[in-house]
């Protein structure tokens, strides 16, 4: 799902149906079976030396690219790439913020989901899976968790009965009603997962598209591109410094915010009340005996914590 070069980042990623991706893996195999290849790997396809396709000229390479194109139309809805000069990220933030807020790649993944769930109507769940290997891959997944931990629906404890719906313009809580919500998330061997072979596909077309010295490739990603929409986004100096900007200002109003949630907290337990956190708000017991109701209302509180607390480990 990514591409690192010496001077840019650019994570790609394929977005379709489950079922689609099932029909997807059968057709592929079927395609490296007759060409008697065990893997697509992009790169290689331009190298006469390579011994993945040393038994394949470069016309039988193209037609064995273009078939494989094919298939990627046939399956997907969209195809997305973000990109960023990773000496630009260094410059405009500071140490603390990147040990807060991760590396150029995990930038630039978190805005390859945002770009997903602009593509996804609704809270539809999407699983994501990443090629493993790459130095920040276990960073980009947590990233990934925690992009689910704030989109997980809004969950009380049972006995709190009906819950006034919360409000619309906070924008945290709206992301939990409306927003793309994730399923499975993992990493994977590009060599066995044949998804992740037709995104570094779409990768290193986008990294090599203004070259014209490979016979194989050239005019490959215009084929794509007339199937099916595929979606380039740059991360200029002046983009990233307003993506500086913007996540400074929410980490702001988040900060606030807990401290709102602390002070709030600190006067209901003076009042005697037992008080839980929840990610959505706090859940007050106000019962005063220790009865079974009460104890029952602290289990299902803590399991609900803990459930989301989970997710994003």
């Amino acid at each position: 799902m990514s591409l690192i070069g010496r001077f840019w980042v650019s994570p790609e990623g394929y977005l379709a149906p489950a079922e689609k991706w099932v029909d997807f893996c059968g057709e592929w195999q079927e395609l490296l079976s007759e060409y008697k290849v065990t893997h697509l790997h992009a790169k290689e396809l331009r190298s006469r030396h390579a011994k993945l396709y040393r038994h394949l000229d470069f016309s039988t390479r193209r037609v064995l690219v273009e078939r494989a194109c094919a298939i990627i139309c046939r399956t997907v809805d969209v195809g997305l790439s973000v990109y960023m000069r990773p000496s630009d990220w260094k410059l405009y933030t500071n140490a603390n913020q990147r040990n807060r807020w991760g590396s150029t790649y995990i930038a630039c993944t978190n805005a390859l989901i945002a770009l997903c769930a602009n593509h996804v109507n609704g809270p539809e769940r999407v699983s994501v899976f990443m090629e493993s290997g790459h130095v920040n891959a276990e960073g980009a997944i947590k990233a990934i968790r925690e992009y689910k931990q704030i989109t997980e629906p809004v969950e009380w404890p049972d006995m709190t009965g009906e819950v006034l719906d919360y409000p619309i313009d906070d924008p945290e809580l709206a992301l939990r009603k409306s927003a793309m919500r994730i399923g499975g998330v993992g990493l994977a061997d590009k060599k066995d997962t044949y998804p992740l072979q037709a995104a570094d596909l779409f990768a290193y077309l986008v990294a090599t598209a203004m070259r014209e010295d490979n016979p194989v490739l050239n005019g490959v990603l215009d084929i794509l591109i007339k199937n099916n929409p595929h979606a380039v986004f740059g991360f200029g100096p002046g983009d990233v410094v307003k993506l500086v900007d913007l996540v400074s200002a929410e980490e702001a109003v988040q900060a606030e915010k807990r401290a709102g949630i602390y002070e709030m907290k600190k006067v209901l337990r003076s009042e005697g009340f037992k008080v839980h956190e929840l990610p959505w708000g706090l859940a007050i017991n106000n019962q005063p005996n220790e009865d079974e109701l009460s104890r029952e209302f602290d289990r299902q509180s803590l399991d609900i914590r803990n459930r989301n607390k989970r997710i994003a480990e």
